[in-house]
């Protein structure tokens, strides 16, 4: 069976990468209808690149996925705080990457025995 460090990243990599298919594949469908084509291939690509990261750290040994998981904690933390800033546009992101940041911390803290386990 999987860690739980892997599965999290999987899950972690699944609404970006469909995110960047979407905006490459129907860029009006993913609200994309007044950018220019070529912001939405740089957010398309950008998103499956970042995607694609999060699924090569799934397949990594533990201490890689960890410092990956770790890495992303502040990233995540201020990208909350600034979709949050952005309000009713941001929708679920702020949430989303918020919860994210403590999951992964969690995780990692778990898989490591921290806690005790």
């Amino acid at each position: 069976m999987p860690s739980l460090s892997t599965i999290l990243l999987g899950i972690q990599a699944l609404p970006i990468t469909i995110f960047g298919a979407l905006i490459l594949y129907n860029p009006v469908k993913a609200g994309f209808h007044d950018v220019p084509a070529s912001v939405s291939h740089i957010i398309g690509f950008s998103s499956l690149s970042l995607g694609t990261a999060y699924i090569v750290a799934a397949f990594q040994p533990r201490r890689a996925r960890h410092q990956f998981l770790l890495t992303t904690v502040p990233l995540r933390l201020a990208a909350a705080w600034v979709f949050r800033n952005d309000g009713n546009e941001a929708r679920g992101a702020p949430m989303w990457d918020f919860v994210n940041s403590f999951v992964a911390l969690g995780v990692v803290g778990f898989e490591r025995g921290v806690f005790g386990f």
